[in-house]
Parts: structure tokens; C-alpha cells; sequence
């Protein structure tokens, strides 16, 4: 079962949050600087203690592009990693949520994905790995104690963890107050931005709150601080819900009803107008307007319709349609139908 399958904590704000952990092995070239036949050598004898541990390989040369896209659109690759041209590699251990990216930034990419805000929870699962192959290698780290944990990105130096939260804030967008929270965040040690797999996710009002620091801190002091960063926007966001004029209540209302209506009925749906859509539903539900699906299921609707991931699951299937804005319209027809 995929993280957004289940529901989270605070999922009215926050849909899910993602740590990961960078990881290079000492005397290895970084991987900008790595032969093909060095890249292989450390997905082998990585992935195989990977395997020990309960991982299967997917080697994304050997998948099509929508399956490589799809795993992006999951959030268990980054979009850069599709791109490599080194020989790399992705491990997944689904039911837990990991996967660990070979030989893409850096050696190691170690990450956990789960729904809500659960900081504390991925850190731990992250942890396992970490120290599964700890055990197995020695890690490039600066002997001084100056910098911690050597990596290509200097962002990563330190303890080599980026902890971030994808947050949907509707009200602070429309209030026009994110800007100014953003800023101040970023005093703080952290960026707010726009999620940007794809540019129409900002009709979503979806962002992402990660760390900017990894060194000089503890990876405890990372996630402490990022856990207070998330619950303070938690709070502003369910503030700004609750101070909407009742004019401006009644019209979104509507809004969010009409949205509904056009998701459970549409034939064919265009990926900006399913993004706008689930959105205002998304809405309705954390404000008790809608009740007729559950948070957790909007976000598999949301994933599930994105355009990969709905192409790789038609491959299996009956093959790729014509149109797709129709095979999405049939998939959320079929799943709103199924919900409670």
C-alpha cells in the first residue's frame, strides 16, 4: 500500500512529509566525478545489502517513461533522477515507504514518505537504513568534526538531511499573506515554495516547506524545528479558513458543491480543471462542508490522476488511450463512486 493510501495527522493541511538522508562512501569519487563501471560497482554491492534488508530494485532504464515519471509524481525519485546518465538505480520497500536512490546526487539518497505530518516517524525509518548500511560501509565524513558528513551538494554538508512538508494553503493564498510568512520563514532556516512537478499544480495551492541548513545542527534540531514551522503555518492556515466573510463563505460553498458535482459526473477532465476541482473539495472536507470522502482518498485521487501515474497504470491494463483528460474522468467517476 503507497503513503497516500492511509490518512495522516493535520491532513487537512498537510498532505505529506518526506525526509531524506545523503550518504557518500569514502575514497569514491563524487558522483559527478564517477565513471559508468564505479556507478555499478557501488549499486551492487549497495543494492545488495538493500536486498538483505527487505528492498527491491527498479532500474528505471528498464521501465517505460510514464512508470519513470509516475515514481516522481509518487514522490519516491526526484525529478532529477529520471535524468542521470550515470548507471543508477532505485531500492523501494513499499509497505514501509523507503526507497533509497543509488548513484543520483549522491551515492546514497536514503528517503521516507508518509501521509500528514510525521517528521519524527520518516526520520526513524530513514534511521534503520542509514544504520543498516552503516554497518556494512564507511561513510566520506571530515575527521575534523568541522563539516560532518561530506556530500556533492553543498546544502547537504553536515548531517545530510532535508526534511520537508507538502502543505495545501488555500486561504493563506488567497489572503495574500503567504508571501510575507515565506519571508519569514526563510529567516528561520527554511524555503516555502510551490510543489513543481508539474506547473499546473499551483491551482492546487499546494507548497513545500523543507530546510535550507545542514550543518551545524543536529538531525534532531532539524526535524524540532521543522515540526514548529509546519504547525505554526498548520495554525495560520485554520485561522485564515475560519475569518472568511459570510458572503465570501456562501459563493465558496457553491463553489465547492459545483466542483463536486463536475468531478463525479465530467466525462473528460483536463489536468488544470481536476487539480482546481479537488482542490475546492479538498476544501470542503477540512471545512466540514463536504462529507462524502475522506481526506486520505482525495489524495489518491489526486495522485492517481496525475498524468504519469494514470498512463503507467493504463499500460497495464488495457493500453494507453487517445485521450487521456477521458481516462481520467472515468478513473475519478469510478473511485468517488467506490469512497465510503
Amino acid at each position: 500500500m503507497s503513503w497516500y493510501h492511509t490518512p495522516g495527522k493535520d491532513h487537512d493541511v498537510v498532505i505529506s512529509t518526506r525526509v531524506q538522508l545523503a550518504r557518500n562512501i569514502a575514497d569514491c569519487a563524487f558522483v559527478a566525478h564517477m565513471k559508468p563501471s564505479d556507478a555499478e560497482s557501488i549499486i551492487r554491492k549497495v543494492g545488495a545489502v538493500l536486498e538483505n534488508g527487505g528492498f527491491h530494485r527498479i532500474d528505471v532504464s528498464n521501465v517505460s517513461r510514464a512508470q519513470a515519471h509516475a515514481m516522481v509524481e509518487q514522490q519516491y525519485a526526484g525529478p532529477s533522477f529520471i535524468k542521470v546518465s550515470l548507471p543508477h538505480a532505485l531500492y523501494l520497500n513499499e509497505p514501509c515507504h523507503l526507497s533509497v536512490m543509488l548513484c543520483e546526487e549522491e551515492h546514497i539518497r536514503i528517503q521516507c514518505i508518509l501521509p500528514g505530518a510525521s517528521p519524527e516517524e520518516a526520520w526513524e525509518g530513514v534511521r534503520r537504513v542509514d544504520e543498516l548500511l552503516d554497518a556494512s560501509f564507511v561513510y566520506a565524513y571530515d575527521k575534523s568534526g568541522k563539516w560532518g558528513y561530506l556530500t556533492q551538494n553543498p546544502r547537504r554538508i553536515g548531517t545530510g538531511l532535508l526534511v520537508s512538508s507538502t502543505l495545501f494553503l488555500p486561504a493563506l493564498t488567497s489572503n495574500g499573506r503567504i508571501s510575507s510568512l515565506a519571508s519569514n520563514l526563510s529567516h528561520n532556516g527554511f524555503s516555502i515554495r510551490e510543489a513543481a512537478n508539474h506547473s499546473l499544480l499551483s491551482r492546487g495551492y499546494l507548497y513545500q516547506i523543507s530546510n535550507r541548513i545542514s550543518v551545524g545542527l543536529s538531525e534532531n534540531e532539524i526535524l524540532h524545528r521543522l515540526k514548529r514551522a509546519v504547525a505554526f503555518l498548520c495554525e495560520e492556515e485554520r485561522a485564515a479558513r475560519t475569518t472568511l466573510p459570510k458572503n465570501r463563505l456562501e459563493a465558496l460553498t457553491n463553489r465547492i458543491w459545483r466542483s463536486w458535482g463536475i468531478l463525479k459526473y465530467a466525462y473528460a477532465l483536463p489536468l488544470g480543471e481536476f487539480i482546481s476541482l479537488l482542490s475546492d473539495v479538498r476544501l470542503g472536507v477540512a471545512l466540514g462542508i463536504l462529507d462524502q470522502v475522506q481526506m486520505h482518498e482525495i489524495t489518491t485521487l489526486f495522485i492517481e490522476g496525475l498524468p504519469a501515474t494514470l498512463t503507467a497504470s493504463l499500460e497495464s491494463q488495457d493500453g494507453i488511450p487517445d485521450k487521456l483528460d477521458a481516462a481520467r474522468g472515468a478513473l475519478i467517476r469510478k473511485k468517488l463512486k467506490e469512497a465510503r
